[in-house]
């Protein structure tokens, strides 16, 4: 089922989730907070900051742009997924660690595969 008000919530902070809510997500708000989502407006705002330079050069492909602000969210998303399997298989990752105690951890509650 959809649940817009956890996408907002994944992209503004790091949600608070039962084992029962998590399994009630939809596969993109599952994503959102897997890749953490609320981190990647550094991405994304980096980009538009480059975006705006190149407008104000008059030097702006705005299909370039959108391209490339896709690709560097996405690389974003994917090291937070590498980094979270990493320390999850190297044993970092447990209940005393600190993004356990803020928010979900997919991988350390076993609502994920690993």
């Amino acid at each position: 089922m959809i649940h817009l008000s956890i996408w907002g919530k994944a992209l503004t902070g790091m949600p608070r989730l039962s084992d029962e809510q998590w399994h009630q997500l939809d596969w993109f708000g599952r994503w959102l907070i897997s890749v953490r989502a609320s981190v990647l407006i550094m991405t994304f705002s980096s980009s538009i900051l480059a975006g705006l330079l190149a407008w104000y050069f008059s030097t702006l492909d705005w299909g370039l742009w959108c391209l490339v602000t896709l690709g560097l969210c996405l690389a974003h998303a994917t090291n937070n997924l590498i980094n979270d399997a990493t320390d999850y298989w190297r044993g970092v990752d447990d209940d005393r660690y600190m993004r356990n105690q803020y928010g979900v951890q997919p991988l350390t509650r076993g609502l994920m595969s690993g």
